[in-house]
């Protein structure tokens, strides 16, 4: 009877020492498995490739690029690439779908100096990752929010008729000419570092006559070698707003 005692508890010592074997090998594999996955899942880097999107539900989009050397544009449902334009006077890149659903299209590229995207029922429109831009005519279009701050070599932007109530052009001190006239602007950011300005086209807006006035005073007073032109009509503050402020800084004030 000892004798049994004893096998059964080799026995189940033996068991024991073989799950408990069992056990260690899993965990081991599954820290083996852990550092293995953790390898391979590494995170690719970022790409750096610099580009513009736009979100659209247009039937038919136009566009105008100018640069130097070609550009791809990913239009959702096939890439092209195109030869930049001297200027932003032609040719037209015309896309057309066969049904009016929304899209993101992506454009990219290293020699990309401007794009004209007017009338393509954009609503969301994203610069900030092409920093080199310096001129952009979005006008014509549902854009609510236009985010230019990495935009600092950005001369001339065109972006009436949307749907913006702030725009601030503070770090865009290379910015000659600014038209937002046709929005819903409550607020507009400019700075007196914005030295280069020589037209500003805010007219029919929302700005009253405090906001006009905090414009006049920021406005920088540069003798350039053009008329320096500021067109405030149709804003709610505009027969009330002190003109003189900017007049006295060589602006006309319309």
């Amino acid at each position: 009877m000892k004798n049994i005692f004893v096998i059964l508890k080799f026995a189940i010592l033996s068991m024991l020492l073989v799950v408990v074997a069992a056990l260690c090998s899993c965990a081991a594999e599954a820290i083996l498995y852990d550092e293995f996955r953790k390898e391979t899942q590494q995170e690719e880097p970022a790409d750096e490739t610099p580009r513009i999107t736009m979100t659209t539900d247009a039937h038919q989009i136009t566009l105008f690029l100018s640069g130097n050397g070609t550009a791809e544009i990913d239009w959702g449902d096939r890439k092209e690439t195109v030869t930049l334009a001297v200027n932003l006077a032609g040719p037209a890149i015309v896309r057309t779908y066969s049904s009016a659903t929304e899209r993101t299209i992506t454009i990219s590229g290293n020699n990309i100096t401007g794009l004209s995207c007017n009338a393509n029922q954009i609503t969301v429109l994203d610069i900030s990752k092409y920093p080199a831009l310096t001129e952009l005519r979005c006008a014509e279009n549902s854009i609510e929010v236009l985010d230019l701050e990495n935009n600092t070599a950005l001369g001339v932007l065109d972006c009436t008729a949307n749907q913006l109530t702030v725009l601030n052009v503070e770090k865009n001190i290379e910015l000659k000419w600014l038209f937002c006239a046709d929005n819903q602007l409550t607020i507009l950011n400019v700075v007196e570092n914005n030295k280069a300005l020589s037209w500003l086209d805010c007219q029919n807006n929302q700005l009253n006559a405090a906001q006009l006035n905090n414009l006049f005073t920021v406005l920088h007073n540069n003798m350039l070698d053009e008329e320096k032109l500021l067109l405030i009509t149709g804003n709610i503050g505009a027969e009330a707003a002190n003109k003189s402020i900017a007049e006295n800084k060589g602006w006309r004030v319309e």
